[in-house]
C-alpha cells in the first residue's frame, strides 16, 4: 500500500469517528496512524510502534494487522480514536 493510499484509508477511518487531524498524533491525544491496520511494517509512530513491537514483533516484521491495532491499547501504548479498533477488525474480516 502506497503512503498516499494509507493516508486516504486513515482519513476514511478517522474522520467519521471524530478525529479531525490528519497528523499521526491526533488532537485528542489518540494515535490515529497506529489504530488502523495496513500491509506495511509498523505504523509510522516510532514510540507507539516500539511499544507494540517490543511485545509483538510480528507487527514490525510482517505487517500491522488488527491484532497490532488491538495491542496499541491493550499494551497501554496509546489510545485509539473511538471506533478505530472496530473498523480495523471489520476491515480485516471483509478482506
Amino acid at each position: 500500500m502506497s503512503p498516499i493510499d494509507r493516508t486516504v484509508l486513515l482519513l476514511a477511518l478517522c474522520i467519521p469517528m471524530g478525529c479531525t487531524s490528519p497528523d499521526p498524533e491526533a488532537e485528542d491525544g489518540s494515535s490515529a496512524a497506529c489504530c488502523a491496520s495496513s500491509e506495511g511494517l509498523g505504523c509510522g509512530e516510532p514510540e507507539v510502534e516500539a511499544c507494540v513491537c517490543d511485545r509483538d514483533p510480528f507487527c514490525c516484521d510482517y505487517g500491522w494487522d488488527s491484532a497490532c491495532v488491538l495491542a496499541v491499547e491493550d499494551f497501554g501504548c496509546a489510545t485509539c480514536p473511538s471506533g478505530a479498533i472496530d473498523a480495523a477488525l471489520a476491515e480485516e474480516d471483509a478482506g
